[in-house]
């Protein structure tokens, strides 16, 4: 038998019984009432932005507890506390009530978000899709200017609670998102030497990454170079003839461009032919 949701109408004090499907559907307008409330009239940030800037915001650093913690309390006076939705995901399957829920996505922010991935089971991608459709080196377009890791990186969600929170939804932990934002860095610097420094370089795809990353990474995870050998393994792909100095030089003010590029402080020192890089 088909358990009946209530609806209640305070201001004709009266309750009307819905369907399972019926009260899903009151479901999901209460949360998109819920989101405007909170965004047009208490007019609180983190209900006006994507899951992508609150991750990245780290002036306030939102706390996405807090947070859940208003859009439960406005979500139970509607009559949908925790024990109901509950039992209505019982009725539908949970499996078949997550994959609805995923389906509609009435989220536009990452509140919103994170209460979805509480009540289903930390099931709901945050940011409303997941990462595993990336290419192994994190970059859907082929350019590793456009390293999703990095970019990530760069705007700091490693900081942040709602950043986690997706890194680890995604990658298991903090920790692997920061090794592969290590494992990307040698590529980024090629890409972004031979984009801003004119190095006059024939392809970027001909140089063998995996050796790149062998001569950069030292045990502690740092970054280390030996210009001399970086030299030697790059000087095939120069179209002119570059003189080893100037290889050195541009080398040191591409790690310049780096540092500002990803907005983080990045320690390099050149001591005769080797560079050494920590961030």
């Amino acid at each position: 038998m088909i358990r009946k949701y209530i609806k209640f109408f305070e201001e004709l004090k009266v309750t009307k019984e819905l369907s399972a499907q019926e009260a899903f559907l009151d479901f999901i307008d209460g949360l998109k009432e819920c989101e405007h409330h909170f965004k047009n009239e208490d007019g609180l940030r983190q209900f006006e932005n994507s899951y992508s800037y609150s991750a990245q915001d780290r002036r306030e650093n939102g706390d996405p507890e807090e947070d859940f913690k208003l859009i439960n309390n406005y979500m139970s006076k509607k009559g949908w506390t925790l024990e109901t939705i509950r039992e209505l995901a019982d009725e539908y399957g949970e499996d078949f009530f997550n994959l609805r829920i995923e389906d509609i996505n009435p989220s536009k922010c990452a509140p919103i978000d994170y209460y979805l991935y509480v009540i289903t089971e930390k099931t709901f991608p945050l940011q409303g899709y997941s990462w595993d459709n990336w290419l192994d080196d994190g970059d859907m377009t082929g350019d590793p200017m456009q390293n999703e890791y990095l970019i990530r990186f760069g705007y700091g969600w490693h900081n942040t609670k709602y950043g986690r929170l997706c890194i680890e939804q995604n990658l298991g932990s903090v920790d692997d998102f920061l090794k592969k934002v290590k494992q990307q860095i040698p590529s980024y610097l090629i890409s972004l030497f031979t984009q801003k420094r004119n190095w006059q370089i024939i392809s970027v795809e001909e140089f063998d990454i995996d050796e790149w990353i062998g001569e950069f990474l030292d045990m502690d995870g740092s970054l280390y170079a030996h210009l001399d050998d970086l030299y030697e393994l790059s000087s095939p792909y120069f179209i002119k003839p570059l003189e080893y100095e100037d290889f050195c030089n541009r080398f040191m003010d591409g790690i310049k461009e780096f540092e500002k590029e990803l907005g983080q402080k990045v320690n390099a020192t050149r001591l005769r032919d080797e560079i050494r890089i920590s961030i």
